[in-house]
């Protein structure tokens, strides 16, 4: 994954050709592999912590942000029943799914959601669940992604980079 042209103040090291070091495709967690990218097409526009007054008011960033002006399908980053569908305040419409073992997404600031996904609907690993927008409070067209388990947000970045050892 690449960092967007304006790098921030909480994306991680990013390498010399402007990728995000840190990245691996998958967030391994108690309820299986998670996509770490959800998006068809994105750069990473802002990350998981603080942010700086220069990156968005200095503030903390619960999730990832990716982004891509032309938008782009979104995609379960795995499988689960979804426990939201629609408008949610500032994060615009969201998408929120349940995989099972206290892990959830969120996906925010969707331009339009999969019209199938209801409260309790069933989705794969990879299915698409809506496009790429700038609902709610947004200044341009990304995905806003959070990962919590146990009832806490993590860094979808830093948090299971590795495959947990099996015996």
């Amino acid at each position: 994954m690449f960092a967007c042209g304006n790098w921030g103040s909480n994306i991680g090291e990013i390498g010399s050709r402007g990728e995000t070091t840190l990245y691996t495709p998958y967030i391994y967690t108690p309820a299986g592999a998670l996509l770490r990218n959800p998006t068809e097409v994105a750069c990473l526009s802002s990350g998981f912590g603080w942010r700086g007054s220069a990156t968005g008011g200095g503030r903390l960033h619960n999730g990832l942000d990716l982004a891509n002006r032309e938008g782009g399908f979104i995609y379960a980053a795995g499988e689960g029943r979804i426990t939201e569908a629609g408008p949610r305040g500032g994060y615009g419409n969201v998408v929120e799914i349940d995989h099972g073992h206290d892990v959830r997404t969120l996906y925010a600031h969707l331009d339009d959601i999969n019209p199938r996904l209801r409260r309790g609907a069933r989705v794969e690993a990879g299915e698409p669940i809506g496009r790429m927008g700038m609902t709610g409070n947004a200044t341009g067209v990304h995905l806003h992604y959070e990962v919590s388990v146990d009832g806490l947000l993590v860094d979808p970045l830093q948090y299971g980079r590795e495959a947990p050892a099996i015996f």
